[in-house]
């Protein structure tokens, strides 16, 4: 069959040149999205929560931008002129739905007569002193403007771009892009500007992405090629191994665009995957032709020449077609994962590497024999044949398993103990923000942003009635408002909760000013004539200590008892700042009329509260949005489990709970990349097991085989562990990408120990043999596959980074291993799967097949 395969050479070469112009074709359709929302099931509770929520509340994308004085406060004449045009020009840019920022928000504000809503800053501002002291004092006296709008500083401002709904990432990129151009017009050295938020994430992972595959692809072809270079020091052994990774990564990312499957993150390590792993099939098949090539001599004629290439096929193409099998077994098997990029991955890694297989047993040999036909042998061939460094090398490290074997032992039990304890603080959390380098911009104004505001990560509580009018009942409302102060008391990571309740509450403050107090002007934001009233010192230390008495505990803040003092005073209505509960506080005969009172205050209210309910009159359902100061999401199920608890023993009959929103998807969404990744890992290792418990008709066969690669994913867990490198969606598949790539190396020992067993009885020869041959090749291809992955240390991504370190670290220890494990047992235990059926006579001590 191999004879009528490569009976015409040439043909082959057609084929593969055709098939790999088509698909060249198809390369410049391949698209990069890196929206999360497209990484998990379309059917998970928590997207579909999220997406009935963005139906209801508009869309969860919102760009943070944050605006710090260099000096001072941002609450300045220059400053507040720069936020009000910040705020109008960003508001005219392509999908941006809204700006919401201190120059157009709302101020809450009331008499004896009402409540009246006025402009936060009035439109004829002229930065006059009084006018800047209002505005202080309005930001300080509703606590949503503080860590939302403001700093406790004043250095700074929030501005909140929120894009429309079913934006494309084109059409993020664009926005962000736009608002970039904007910053530059005023950038000066009075400000600084922040960028923040899950738009601006999406957009620089992407051409971060970008970045890294036009300028890592090329890198990692260079190493492989040095690699190679130093390896064969052959032409032949350089460009051959070369040429088949890099058409069978044509193919593959061809084949994506054709399908319409878009590159990710971790999509941008298909191609220097299949450069790095690729390679190794042509090298197994080229480092066999030139051993056989220099064994031949002075005997090397055409005919010759062709058995030499028709043998290499046989001889290697079993255990290369063994490895390909195993190899698709393991990244085959992250098509289970239910995240979508780790699917693709799993699914065109696979298809990859059978292309690479199939190019390498086809390619190789038909250059091989067309070279050969139209150029002369290499008299270097013909030399005699000395031990080169990586034999020496080898030699030396057979050696040291004969003699010291419990050496061997006490390393393998000390690297097991140290890699089982680092495993145990292996941490679990797709940190997006985290994919970035820790001096980047985007983690510097994310790091800004949670410091002096609430963070830029949320998710929302929504409390939903049957009836319209349901949510303006004082049970719901003073259950919403308990709710939140528990959820603050008991979770540090919870930088504000900002609710429907805030703006019941400042209604209920408004509309209970005292007579004496008159509200602010709302032209000129200044304050109105007051009636003095004179306080003895008695007066103020009793109010200091009524107040002081209020707050509970004796360690609080100025701003806190300041707060206390207003409330004692009743000042501009503070002692109303509530939820109308207690029937006698308000005089009236139940709670049905304090229901009916918050009816009235919403039918008062002027302002926009579309953004917390459904109906700003009649509302059914509201809205509370958590923000979290945590960079994670790992401590969001205990904050929703907390959630129902609380309602479970609080909310009243007749309402429900809901929990939805970005920081639970992106939970949901690192807990599928780690069950997909186990589970992967495990099909990925039982595969494995089958497959080669079959080929060697052995089951201890598939136990010798993964006792190395266990002990590789064990280690590179250990390490994580240590050295805190989270498991995200990249570094969650290593293991299968070890057992992948890693039971290459025990395949090919194998099968050479095998060969060599059949010529010998003498362990310690067969060993030695299969070492200086097969184990050459596998650190040349250790070596290729490591130095590949290292490339990505270069990456802008902090995930790829640490992926291609512990790939590189993979490579080591599943190599090694192969080299000395595996020889060790084998000696050990003597298996009857490795002996063959012709066998030499034994030597005394040696068990053979017939025994």
């Amino acid at each position: 069959m191999i004879d009528r395969i490569f009976k015409r050479p040439w043909i082959i070469l057609t084929v593969i040149t055709a098939i790999t112009v088509f698909f060249i074709a198809q390369l410049p359709r391949i698209k990069i999205d890196n929206n999360y929302f497209n990484f998990i099931p379309k059917n998970q509770p928590s997207l579909i929560a999220t997406k009935k929520l963005e139906k209801q509340f508009g869309s969860e994308d919102i760009i943070d931008l944050a605006v710090e004085a260099k000096e001072g406060s941002i609450i300045s004449r220059q400053g507040i002129f720069l936020i009000r045009n910040l705020t109008k020009d960003i508001s005219a840019v392509k999908n941006v739905e809204k700006v919401i920022s201190i120059s157009n928000s709302d101020f809450i504000t009331g008499d004896s007569e009402g409540m009246e809503v006025i402009p936060l800053i009035s439109d004829n501002f002229n930065g006059s002193t009084q006018q800047i002291d209002s505005i202080r004092e309005r930001l300080l006296s509703w606590n949503l403007y503080r860590r939302n709008f403001i700093s406790d500083d004043f250095s700074s401002t929030q501005i909140a771009v929120k894009l429309k709904d079913k934006v494309t990432q084109d059409d993020e990129k664009a926005v962000y892009h736009s608002i970039k151009n904007i910053l530059s017009k005023y950038k000066d050295n009075e400000f600084n500007f922040y960028i923040a938020g899950m738009p601006s994430i999406i957009v620089l992972i992407s051409q971060n992405v970008n970045r890294d595959l036009i300028t890592l692809i090329p890198f990692v072809l260079f190493v492989v090629l040095f690699i190679l270079f130093i390896s064969f020091k052959k032409a032949g052994g350089v460009i051959l191994p070369t040429l088949t990774v890099v058409i069978s990564t044509i193919w593959t990312l061809g084949l994506m665009a054709l399908l319409n499957i878009k590159l990710t993150i971790i999509g941008t390590i298909i191609p220097i995957l299949l450069v790095a792993v690729g390679s190794a099939y042509g090298i197994h098949l080229i480092n066999n032709y030139y051993d056989e090539m220099r064994k031949a001599k002075k005997d090397l004629t055409a005919s010759r020449h062709r058995e030499i290439v028709k043998d290499t096929v046989k001889h290697v193409g079993m255990p290369v077609l063994l490895a390909a099998v195993t190899t698709i077994a393991g990244f085959g098997s992250l098509a289970a994962s239910k995240v979508v990029p780790m699917k693709n991955f799993g699914i065109f890694t696979a298809v990859g590497v059978a292309a690479a297989f199939i190019i390498a047993v086809t390619l190789i040999p038909a250059l091989l024999l067309v070279r050969h036909n139209i150029s002369k042998p290499d008299t270097k061939l013909k030399k005699p044949v000395k031990m080169t460094f990586f034999e020496k090398l080898l030699s030396a490290v057979h050696g040291f398993i004969q003699i010291r074997p419990d050496w061997l032992i006490m390393g393998f039990l000390i690297v097991v103990g140290f890699s089982i304890y680092g495993s145990m603080h292996l941490i679990k959390d797709n940190v997006m923000i985290g994919y970035f380098r820790p001096k980047s911009g985007i983690v510097k104004a994310d790091n800004f942003l949670r410091r002096k505001f609430s963070g830029t990560n949320s998710f929302d509580i929504v409390v939903r009635g049957t009836r319209p009018g349901d949510l303006t009942d004082p049970e719901v409302l003073k259950f919403m408002d308990d709710l939140s102060t528990q959820l603050k008391k008991k979770f540090p990571q919870i930088g504000k909760i900002i609710s429907f309740t805030d703006f019941i509450k400042l209604m209920n403050k408004s509309m209970n000013v005292p007579e004496a107090m008159d509200t602010e002007s709302p032209n000129t934001g200044t304050a109105g004539s007051n009636n003095s009233q004179i306080v003895t010192l008695k007066d103020f230390a009793s109010l200091l200590n009524k107040a002081y008495a209020r707050a509970g505990n004796t360690n609080i803040s100025t701003a806190k008892l300041i707060e206390l003092i207003n409330s004692e005073l009743n000042y501009k209505g503070a002692a109303y700042y509530e939820i109308p509960y207690d029937i006698s506080k308000y005089s009236v005969a139940n709670r049905e009329q304090l229901k009916n009172l918050i009816s009235q205050y919403l039918l008062l209210f002027s302002g926009n509260i579309s953004d917390w309910t459904d109906d700003a009159v009649e509302p059914t359902l509201a809205r509370m949005q958590v923000l979290l100061l945590s960079k994670g999401t790992k401590n969001v199920p205990e904050i929703i489990e907390e959630i129902n608890r609380f309602a479970k023993i609080r909310l009243p009959k007749g309402y429900s709970v809901e929990t939805a929103g970005n920081a639970i998807v992106q939970h949901d969404l690192t807990n599928l990349i780690v069950n997909g990744a186990i589970r992967s890992f495990l099909i990925s290792l039982l595969a494995v097991l089958i497959i080669l418990s079959i080929y060697y008709k052995s089951f201890v066969a598939g136990l010798f085989s993964i006792i190395p690669i266990g002990l590789t994913i064990l280690i590179n867990f250990g390490v994580m562990g240590f050295f805190g490198i989270r498991m995200d969606i990249a570094t969650a598949m290593v293991g299968s990408i070890a057992v992948g790539i890693g039971i290459d190396y025990t395949i090919h020992f194998l099968s050479a120990y095998k060969y060599e067993r059949s010529k010998t009885n003498n362990l310690t020869v067969v060993s030695h043999n299969t070492l200086l041959t097969t184990g050459k090749a596998i650190i040349f291809n250790a070596a290729s596959v490591g130095a590949g992955f290292a490339v990505l240390i270069f990456s802008s991504l902090m995930p790829l980074m640490y992926l291609g370190i512990l790939i590189t670290l993979t490579m080591v220890v599943s190599s090694l291993s192969a080299l000395t494990i595996i020889p060790f047992m084998l000696k050990l235990f003597k298996p009857k799967f490795i002996l063959t059926k012709k066998m030499h006579v034994d030597e005394p001590g040696v068990q053979t097949k017939n025994r």
